[in-house]
């Protein structure tokens, strides 16, 4: 579900994105009084932030809509295809605004929190088609609001570790791509322990030439991207029996790509966008990224058409 992309060796590449990552604050009306920064209440941060591509996004779970902006910072500090393994430090800053209504007894309100996630990852090639990218993040959300409730803390920290892995394939005119993923994450306050889970994870996608623009190659993008939850992850704000736990997420989508360099409107490259609907166990929403998901790449050659005779 919901937080998109670090991609193509650029020595800064900032990417608009989306992770569901949240923390309470006041900002709506009360029709009784609420705690200002009730964490439990949202969705855990790493929920999104941790497995899923950046994006801007917006998503409907029990009594609630959560809408999500993640603008990455990319900074590749270490050139991994020249040197056998490299070093990349991420920077996300996300935004999230929660509204609830209608969530068994409590009041009508909006919620909103900000998230600053560093994290370090280190791509390291199997071959020419195959990367490794272990990684590692380390951050904080803070609340909108300030509060004194050790109930209900206004600074949560973030964590999470995994392994990303990209395998890339030629198929008649088409670039596959399988993306499979794992990861752990924690959240904690200064009190407790408040969260932390395991997603197994994959995305395949398809790309495949449609025509050029300004001499440069724009390709066609379909994608699938289910993940599953290591163990159950329960985003409910109580303890009914009937609340959802969230089991499995699907994410399909459709966009666009360049094979080899991108065209430039004034000095910017236009970079690859795409759309996608996420769907599974409890929560469901949509999500727009700006940015492309893999590091590797075929070379542009591998679909040049056959010269006439």
């Amino acid at each position: 579900m919901a937080a998109v992309s670090l991609h193509r060796p650029h020595p800064v590449r900032p990417l608009i994105a989306a992770a569901l990552v949240l923390a309470g604050s006041s900002g709506g009306t009360y029709c009784q009084e609420i705690p200002d920064n009730d964490l439990d209440l949202l969705i855990n941060y790493g929920y999104l932030a941790s497995f899923f591509d950046p994006g801007i996004a917006g998503f409907e779970t029990e009594g609630r809509t959560i809408r999500v902006l993640n603008v990455p910072l990319t900074i590749n500090l270490r050139d991994w295809k020249d040197r056998g393994w490299g070093l990349r430090l991420r920077l996300a800053g996300v935004l999230g605004v929660q509204d609830l209504e209608n969530l068994e007894d409590l009041p009508d309100a909006r919620l909103g929190a900000f998230a600053l996630i560093p994290g370090l990852e280190v791509p390291i090639p199997l071959n020419d088609r195959a990367l490794l990218r272990p990684y590692f993040d380390f951050g904080m959300a803070w609340s909108l609001d300030d509060s004194d409730d050790d109930l209900a803390p206004s600074r949560v920290g973030i964590s999470a570790a995994g392994m990303r892995s990209e395998f890339v394939f030629p198929w008649r005119q088409f670039e596959l791509g399988l993306m499979p993923q794992i990861f752990y994450a924690v959240t904690w306050s200064s009190k407790e322990l408040r969260d932390d889970y395991g997603v197994l994870g994959v995305r395949g996608d398809a790309q495949y030439p449609l025509f050029r623009i300004a001499g440069k190659q724009l390709t066609g993008l379909a994608y699938l991207q289910p993940a599953w939850f290591i163990d159950a992850f329960d985003p409910s704000a109580s303890d009914a029996p009937d609340t959802p736990d969230v089991r499995m997420q699907f994410e399909l989508g459709v966009g666009f790509d360049w094979r080899g360099t991108a065209p430039k409107i004034w000095f910017l490259p236009v970079p690859p966008m795409s759309i996608g609907y996420s769907f599974g166990d409890g929560v469901e929403g949509m999500r727009f990224r700006i940015g492309g998901s893999r590091l590797t790449r075929l070379p542009p050659e591998t679909w040049a058409p056959p010269s006439e005779p």
